[in-house]
């Protein structure tokens, strides 16, 4: 008896035949789409595993530990990297399926659901690169926990995210709880819902490509891509920071580097007060009334 028959039998679900049943045209990109991030999800979160038995969130053993695992463990380097690479390439998918979707009016009922877990999507995958910034503790790392600090205390929750006055070791203990654990939880749960939702309202139009089609070719172009730029673009590790406040040079992730921008000539609570906005508004675009 082969998987598919036993799985059939057991649950109901013969994959065999949802493999190979057509997907509408109009829904195959998506499909598509949706493939290669769940593959990415996968790897981070294996990856992410592998990584969080070798580190130590602590103020003075946290660098050290991303190092021993870059130069001590066998092909740490390489998780590492997959991580850290998985991280941007989740940031980039997201946000280029958000587009489309908005560009070929996906947020219109009665797709307003999918649409609006697919924004939270986007925001659980900031917070995730946010906190997950911090946690090599090298000096980049370290400037760009005080910069999310200052925008923590224009958003007047400064000492809860920092868990004490100052940034410190309270702070990356809660980032790192955040990075590996809240968020990622938080995240499956949206993910549930928007694959729900977005398999009850599938599309019309004429057959398209099968589902295998649709999810394995996604899939393995999406693991071979993070594979090359792993391996031929190994994520670094800058020197340990001193912990003192300097965040002049401080390289952020490509996707927030608008804000950094923004910081040069307004406030932070400005800042984050278009963030919200933009937020804001990109939920409620589904009942926003257009004109055809």
């Amino acid at each position: 008896m082969g998987l598919t028959a036993w799985l059939a039998g057991r649950i109901g679900l013969d994959l065999g035949e949802r493999l190979a049943r057509p997907v509408p045209r109009e829904s195959a990109w998506s499909v598509a789409a949706g493939a290669a991030l769940l593959t990415l999800v996968a790897a981070q979160a294996a990856s992410g595993a592998l990584l969080a038995a070798y580190y130590k969130p602590a103020w003075k053993g946290a660098h050290a530990s991303v190092e021993m695992v870059l130069t001590q463990i066998p092909a740490g380097w390489l998780v590492r990297s997959v991580h850290v690479w998985g991280a941007h390439l989740i940031l980039a998918g997201t946000l280029l399926h958000l587009a489309r979707t908005f560009l070929r009016g996906g947020a219109r009922a009665p797709r307003e659901l999918a649409w609006m877990t697919l924004v939270l999507l986007m925001a659980a995958a900031a917070g995730a690169a946010i906190t997950g910034q911090m946690l090599p503790m090298d000096e980049e790392a370290v400037a760009g926990a005080f910069v999310a600090s200052d925008f923590a205390n224009a958003a007047g929750v400064g000492k809860l995210v920092r868990g004490g006055p100052d940034v410190g070791e309270f702070m990356l203990g809660r980032f790192f709880a955040a990075h590996a654990f809240w968020i990622p939880a938080a995240g499956l749960a949206l993910l549930a819902v928007h694959l729900a939702a977005s398999a009850r309202h599938p599309g019309g139009g004429e057959p398209g490509p099968t589902a295998l089609r649709c999810v394995g070719l996604p899939a393995l172009g999406t693991v071979a891509l993070l594979a090359t730029l792993a391996v031929a673009w190994p994520a670094g590790l800058g020197p340990a920071s001193d912990g003192s406040h300097v965040t002049e040079g401080t390289r952020p992730i490509w996707l927030f580097v608008p804000a950094y921008w923004a910081l040069r000539v307004a406030p932070a609570w400005a800042v984050l007060l278009a963030t919200a906005a933009v937020l804001a508004g990109a939920l409620a675009l589904p009942f926003v009334r257009r004109r055809a």
